[in-house]
């Protein structure tokens, strides 16, 4: 997106999360006019710290990998190129009070828990796992019935189901196997010959959210801390936003409103990752199949869209098809298109208004 590629308008941004922050600073670079509104006293979402003594310690683990070329070109961006550092990463596997080294294919070699051949099944899983391309074949499989089936039970207890333990609990039974690719598939784009290395900033990503506020404001984007959304209404063809602020009513007017829909299904919630179950449950739920916001926004958007005006809809990995089908089924929308995200997904739906 370019200076000029677009009429300049008001736009607002309900949510100051990474985001959110991220299309605030792509749209002033347009030349928009910009308001976000967060519910928090705070910007950056679920990229919070906590103040431990002198020193800021994130409230979730945070890191980013060599792959995630978007998140290192924001850092150098906002003046922390210097502050990245890449560590290589220990992994241990603790078991009957001895702590293994673990992580590389010497320490699978000098692991005592397996004998040889399982070793041998554990390795070469793990390549075929890395080889595996297309998702779609195993997200129906849970991952324990897939490992188990492969490598057998004593590989699988002994190194995979204390992972899936300690990450989902009594829900480890029925994690999707396309989770467990997703994260080797990305973790193996860190990976060198001595080990993992992960990237962090020195003194936790409390910097990166400070410089980005400071971006912004710089920039003049308006952000609205402690701003509780309460209403959003079309009036005489803008976007009436009503809020609460500080304990106060307020009200603004848009030509545009962003905001990521919730589209998880309300029966998966429960075996989402920790970090992303700590968002509220009205975030993150979709409805029974996930898309009831979708089948809401489609429906009505054409009483809001301009002639030849654009809908553009973030999407879960798995919902392309769906969506675009909601699209055709209305009959008021052309040239319907996806595109991925950095880790190959479809992510994002972009149609135009006939």
């Amino acid at each position: 997106m370019k200076k000029g590629d677009i009429e300049k308008m008001k736009i607002g941004i309900i949510g100051a999360g990474y985001g959110g922050l991220n299309i605030a600073k792509e749209l002033e670079k347009n030349g928009q006019e910009v308001t976000l509104f967060e519910k928090n006293r705070y910007v950056g979402g679920m990229v919070d710290t906590v103040s431990i003594y002198e020193t800021r310690l994130e409230k979730y683990y945070r890191h980013i990998f060599k792959s995630d070329k978007e998140a290192i070109s924001l850092i150098e961006e906002m003046g922390l190129k210097n502050e990245l550092i890449w560590p290589a990463t220990k992994m241990g596997y603790l078991s009957n009070r001895k702590i293994y080294e673990f992580g590389t294919p010497i320490s699978l070699l000098k692991f005592k828990e397996l004998n040889f051949i399982q070793k041998l099944r554990f390795g070469f899983n793990v390549i075929h796992i890395k080889l595996i391309n297309d998702y779609k074949k195993i997200e129906k499989e849970t991952a324990e019935s897939w490992l188990k089936s492969r490598i057998g039970e004593k590989v699988y207890s002994k190194i995979w189901e204390p992972l899936l333990l300690s990450k989902f609990g009594e829900k480890k039974s029925q994690v999707s196997m396309a989770w467990l690719w997703g994260k080797i598939k990305l973790r193996s784009t860190s990976s060198t010959k001595d080990g993992e290395q992960l990237g962090y900033i020195e003194g936790s990503y409390q910097k990166l959210t400070d410089n980005f506020y400071k971006y912004l404001i710089d920039r003049k984007v308006k952000i609205n801390l402690n701003a509780k959304i309460t209403n959003v209404e079309k009036e005489n063809g803008k976007y009436a936003v009503k809020y609460e602020e500080n304990g106060a009513e307020k009200e603004e007017k848009f030509d545009i409103i962003v905001s990521n829909p919730p589209y998880i299904k309300t029966n998966v919630i429960d075996n989402l990752d920790i970090q992303v179950k700590n968002e509220p449950h009205i975030a993150l739920d979709g409805g029974k199949d996930g898309l009831y916001f979708y089948k809401k926004i489609i429906n009505e958007s054409y009483q809001y869209l301009k002639y030849k005006g654009f809908l553009c809809l973030e999407i879960g990995f798995d919902q392309k098809i769906d969506v675009i089908e909601i699209i055709e089924n209305t009959n008021n929308f052309d040239g319907t298109y996806s595109k991925k995200d950095l880790y190959d997904n479809d992510r994002i739906i972009i149609t135009q208004m006939k």
